[in-house]
């Protein structure tokens, strides 16, 4: 109990250190004033924090995000949509080594699914790691078949020479 305490006054402090999103749309200030309600009547609820993570990277606000997603951690590390929030705030920051760790942690824990598989394969791809990255795309192609996941494996056959 007093962990969950510790863990809301955390989330509000973390809330009060951040601009906020009030100089967003009214809608978007107005989900986040309802996704802060619920957090702390909750006492701490993953799925409102994660919503919250989502609705500040959104908006643009990639370190708000990752504040936010530092407390879901704290709530329940076990939380792996946490670690796909991240890497993409990562990428938004330019930060694309730190992203890949991320999703390298998600792949291992969880086992991939297609859309992990794909931006980790675009991740890749940034950084010029064509093996992998292909590696990647026909691992999201054994679950899922899109034109893009085509192209992406045709474009990285290319980059490696083939």
């Amino acid at each position: 109990m007093r962990t969950r305490v510790l863990l809301v006054l955390l989330a509000l402090l973390v809330a009060s250190g951040s601009p906020g999103l009030a100089a967003a749309d009214p809608p978007t200030a107005q989900r986040e004033a309802r996704l802060r309600d619920r957090i702390a009547r909750a006492g701490g609820d993953v799925d409102a924090q994660l919503a919250l993570a989502e609705l500040r990277l959104r908006s643009g606000d990639a370190e708000g995000a990752l504040r936010e997603l530092e407390v879901t951690t704290a709530l329940s590390p076990s939380a792996h949509r946490a670690r796909v929030l991240r890497a993409q705030a990562f990428l938004a920051l330019r930060r694309p080594e730190d992203a890949l760790a991320e999703l390298d942690r998600y792949v291992r824990q969880t086992g991939g699914d297609a859309p992990s598989h794909t931006l980790r394969a675009s991740v890749l791809e940034s950084l010029e790691r064509w093996e992998p990255a292909l590696a990647d795309v026909e691992a999201a192609l054994e679950t899922e078949s899109t034109v893009d996941l085509h192209l992406a494996r045709a474009r990285l056959l290319a980059a490696r020479g083939e």
